[in-house]
């Protein structure tokens, strides 16, 4: 099965009106998405030139999703975009991902192309508002048939960390995402009577897989978060008849549920939510699973490399083994690597490895990564954890330098990368510190060539701001006169993870 196989057996004469998807006041059946797919679709075929990756720089949108099955039709690659990229980043990723076509809308196509002048011969622009494709002064030599896609081609990559030379996406195939969204299906007992409310970026794989892709398949419904977060709007949205569930980080949790009332929620068909990707303070949540207790609460463990999800604390155990982020999902392994690569025994901690046919095809253009991390096709996450006497997991730490702010990964190697950048910075090591709010925050350690005048730190700051997205600024910058190194002069790192 393909990924655009989901919307065409949706459009069978039982479901066809069935409401796919909610946008603020925007309202689509799968007949009428389908339609509109079409549509565009017949804009852009037979234009083999343009074959390849397509970039998607939406936000989170009824134009996103039709586009990403645009795509799908038109058997190119997804590669979704942050509409929040600086020109820098956004660069970076084109050139790393060798995309030669980005959808996107009126209000962000001339700054779109204006980032991207350096890719003007190469780069083609198609606006979802219009309808125009603008194509690049590229001529190609040889214009090649498009090859139909098969299961087990790369449909999606997505973010996982860095740019320009540190810049790594993980190549999804049809298969993969098919194999986790039926886990997905499964565990959570999703149905055609579901909708689930997405708060988070679709271009990040929980929202994409878990959410969007495992509810389409089962002819259910999708509900996409308009505007600003606001709690007061969440609330509001959850009290809608038809919001069963929701998908959101440890920091969504507490902001939405920590101090609500029980009775804004008591005309609400919310049936369970899902939370992970973050440091969760379990003393925070209890009270709110206690108070809540018609709710499931979900707490989800997964990575991009896994096509997202991996294992759930499923409701029954969710107080009695609180701090767990439960068993495998169906159709998933996990084993607990040890010391000497063997298997870990009860509570021993080790590295948590996974198999499954959700298994990422590797990564973009990296191969040496790829084996790397998945051997004998076991996928190594650089998550430490252990199983206690019933097999529950529980993560403890990770070996991978990822900080993770309210739910979304922050790769500290890229922020150095920037940081050295800046003419006074000699050395700089970014690591996570420990937040209330935000489970961690990105800061800076450097080492300066020379002392000046004035406040470097600011002026660090600054720097940093034209060239990353707000979310990955370091939020401190502290000037020491040297970095603890190791014997052969690599920077330590800690490895400790916050839980």
């Amino acid at each position: 099965m393909l990924i655009k196989d989901i919307l065409i057996k949706n459009i069978q004469v039982q479901t066809k009106d069935k409401i796919a998807l909610y946008y603020g006041d925007q309202i689509l059946t799968y007949e009428e998405l389908f339609k509109s797919v079409m549509n565009h679709k017949s804009n852009l075929d037979g234009k083999p030139e343009l074959c390849g990756n397509w970039g998607i720089l939406l936000p989170n949108s009824t134009d996103y999703i039709i586009a990403y099955f645009l795509i799908t039709f038109l058997d190119n690659t997804i590669v979704p975009l942050n509409v929040n990229e600086k020109e820098k980043e956004l660069q970076a990723t084109v050139a790393s991902c060798n995309i030669n076509l980005i959808i996107t809308n009126s209000s962000i196509i001339e700054k779109c192309k204006n980032n991207l002048s350096d890719f003007a011969s190469s780069m083609s622009f198609y606006n979802i508002d219009t309808g125009v494709l603008q194509v690049s002064n590229k001529t190609c030599k040889q214009k090649t048939e498009q090859k139909p896609q098969t299961e087990n081609d790369t449909v999606l990559l997505l973010h996982t960390s860095g740019t320009g030379k540190l810049s790594k996406r993980v190549m999804l195939t049809h298969n993969n995402l098919i194999s986790n969204i039926k886990s997905i299906i499964q565990s959570l007992k999703i149905s055609e009577k579901d909708c689930s409310l997405i708060l988070l970026p679709l271009q990040y794989a929980s929202a994409n897989t878990s959410q969007f892709l495992a509810h389409f398949y089962m002819g259910a419904s999708i509900t996409i978060m308009k505007g600003p977060f606001l709690p007061s709007n969440v609330i509001y949205l959850l009290n809608k008849e038809y919001i069963t569930n929701i998908t959101c980080v440890p920091y969504l949790l507490l902001v939405l549920f920590e101090k609500l009332p029980k009775e804004k929620l008591a005309n609400s068909p919310l049936r369970y939510v899902c939370f992970g990707g973050g440091p969760s303070p379990i003393q925070r949540i209890k009270p709110i699973i206690e108070r809540f207790s018609e709710i499931e609460f979900i707490h989800m463990y997964g990575q991009t490399e896994a096509s997202t999800r991996i294992t759930h604390l499923l409701g029954p155990d969710s107080l009695t083994k609180l701090g767990s982020v439960g068993k495998p999902i169906p159709g998933v392994e996990v084993k607990i690597l040890g010391a000497q690569n063997t298997i870990a025994k009860t509570n021993e901690k080790g590295e948590i490895i996974v198999r499954g046919n959700n298994v990422m095809k590797g990564y973009y253009n990296h191969n040496e990564i790829t084996s790397e991390t998945i051997k004998d096709g076991w996928l190594h996450t650089g998550d430490i954890g252990y199983k206690d006497e019933d097999d529950f997991i529980f993560i403890t730490g990770r070996k991978r330098n990822i900080i993770i702010k309210a739910g979304t990964n922050i790769y500290p190697e890229e922020i150095e990368e920037v940081l050295l950048y800046h003419p006074q910075i000699k050395e700089a090591l970014v690591y996570g510190e420990y937040d209330d709010d935000f489970g961690e925050i990105p800061v800076a350690k450097v080492t300066i060539k020379k002392q000046t005048k004035g406040t470097l730190e600011k002026e660090i700051i600054s720097f940093c701001k034209s060239w990353l997205s707000d979310f990955k600024i370091p939020q401190k910058i502290y000037i020491v006169d040297k970095l603890e190194k190791t014997l052969t002069g690599k920077i330590i790192r800690s490895k400790e993870v916050l839980q």
